[in-house]
């Protein structure tokens, strides 16, 4: 009868020891991380080139993902596709701002993301386009693809048709006169 009641409190002291464990567990875990974020980035790509993304935190300090340098984390994209910079954890509410920006070619395009993290790790992302202020519900980097010169009749030869018009509108001037001459001098 002994050894059955020390078993049942070696199962009731293990029990409780996995409670505590589960329970402070979970709650360093709380701690850790109090939310979780992906930036909802995407690229439409023309052509063959592949571009570059940067993700830049606005100060020291601010959550990063994975794989970042400090306050930046730049990834490269060879085909279209969402922008994967990895999951951003927030471990304490606030307010945190980051530039995304795509730099290649002629223009430079970014955004400014607004992360609000809540006391109940609920979380508000705004977008701002930076060169026109328009607001966005995420980030969308599209190449422009180049129109073509319109295609002109000339091909560079104006003056060329120029001379070939005024030539024929005196041939139809000589024309005219000529036939109005000949009728004059039928009526006589």
């Amino acid at each position: 009868m002994e050894r059955k009641e020390k078993r049942r409190r070696r199962s009731a002291v293990a029990a409780l020891m996995v409670l505590m464990l589960v329970l402070t567990g979970a709650e360093a875990l709380a701690e850790d991380c109090l939310a979780t974020v992906k930036i909802p980035a995407e690229y439409i790509m023309q052509g063959e080139t592949p571009a570059m993304f940067t993700l830049k935190a606005e100060a020291e300090g601010t959550p990063m993902p994975e794989g970042s340098s400090g306050t930046v984390k730049t990834i490269t994209a060879s085909k279209s596709g969402e922008l994967d910079f990895g999951e951003i954890r927030f471990v304490e509410p606030d307010v945190y701002r980051y530039t995304i920006s795509r730099s290649g070619g002629d223009t430079i395009l970014a955004y400014e993301a607004t992360v609000m993290v809540l006391n109940d790790g609920r979380v508000s992302m705004v977008f701002k386009e930076l060169n026109t202020g328009d607001k966005a519900d995420r980030v969308l980097f599209a190449d422009q693809v180049k129109p073509e010169s319109p295609n002109t009749f000339d091909g560079g030869r104006l003056p060329q048709y120029l001379a070939m018009l005024l030539g024929a509108a005196g041939l139809l001037g000589l024309a005219a006169a000529l036939k109005r001459k000949t009728g004059e001098e039928r009526e006589s």
